[in-house]
């Protein structure tokens, strides 16, 4: 039994965009040689812009669609500083710099990863991510509980502890995956 886990912001920020998550799933299910039974995404929406309804399409049953769990988080805005603590003003308006940053997806993805775990006992997981956030879970999933990990990612995007924990690490560069068109938009 295998989880395919997805952190959705994650691929944005490397790709600028989405793929077709359908397609990277059918891959994916390959790469481990075995059915993915369970798949999670993980997000935030856009800033004044995807509301949940942007995520139906992900939801849509396999195979007809990538079939996951979405699960998202929220943003917040956030001053831009200098290491003195002074916010950062723009140059051409001199209004103070305010940015979006995403909440929770990383603990969520954690939480929901580990839950999934417990319940349903799969061996293998497909983490399309590269955060060194997830090494604590990694390592426990790994290390104590025996799970196969297969790390998916992009050239220079995936932290090298998560990599050198990896059963497997798949770079998805060469992969033709059509865009997807939901969901748009993503914070600077």
């Amino acid at each position: 039994m295998a989880c395919l886990v997805v952190d959705g912001y994650w691929v944005f920020k490397v790709l600028g965009r989405h793929p077709d998550y359908t397609q990277l799933r059918e891959y994916l299910a390959k790469v481990a040689g075995e059915q993915i039974d369970l798949a999670w995404y993980f997000d935030a929406p856009s800033p004044g812009g995807a509301a949940a309804s942007a995520f139906h399409a992900l939801q849509q049953p396999y195979p007809k669609g990538p079939g996951f769990r979405v699960i998202q988080g929220w943003l917040a805005r956030k001053t831009l500083r200098y290491p003195d603590g002074r916010p950062v003003p723009d140059p051409d308006t001199g209004e103070v710099i305010r940015l979006w940053s995403q909440k929770a997806v990383d603990t969520s993805l954690s939480h929901y990863t580990f839950k999934s775990f417990l319940n349903d006992r799969w061996r293998t997981l497909v983490l399309v991510g590269g955060d060194g956030d997830f090494l604590p879970l990694m390592r426990d999933l790994v290390l104590a509980e025996g799970v196969r990990l297969i790390l998916a990612g992009w050239t220079g995007s995936m932290s090298s502890e998560l990599m050198s924990l990896a059963n497997r690490v798949v770079v998805l560069d060469d992969l033709a995956v059509r865009s997807a068109p939901l969901p748009k938009g993503r914070p600077a």
